[in-house]
């Protein structure tokens, strides 16, 4: 009996995944890593703790630019007055390209290309916004 090397090589890796659990299941423990050496230059999960960039506390649902306390550049404070509110797809591209979401804006943040990265980074941003 004959068995193509595609469909063994594909038996294995569907394996493999089971072994490293849910596919695609984000982990917020990496993504408190990839924050803390990405993101906590200039900002926080404190409440209240503002750096160069706002605390990113409790962030989830509430609207761009609102976070009480800090001075936000005038990029921020209009996209946030057009709507703009940190839900998942919103945060999503904001990390993945942040000047494709809030035009103008002065962070020297680029942006993070990776997909699981950014939803291990969004599932800690999660956690910290309950």
């Amino acid at each position: 009996m004959k068995i193509a090397v595609g469909t063994v090589a594909s038996v294995f890796a569907f394996g493999l995944s089971l072994m490293s659990g849910p596919v695609g299941a984000a982990d917020a423990e990496n993504g408190e890593i990839l924050f803390k050496s990405i993101c906590a230059q200039c900002h926080s999960v404190e409440p209240g703790s503002h750096r160069t960039g706002p605390s990113l506390h409790k962030i989830w649902g509430h609207p761009a630019g609102a976070a009480e306390g800090f001075g936000y550049s005038d990029a921020f404070q209009k996209a946030g007055a057009s709507g703009l509110v940190w839900t998942e797809e919103n945060l999503d591209k904001f990390i993945r390209r942040p000047r494709s979401v809030v035009k103008g804006n002065k962070m020297a943040y680029l942006g993070l290309r990776d997909d699981a990265d950014r939803a291990d980074v969004l599932e800690y941003l999660k956690q910290m916004s309950q």
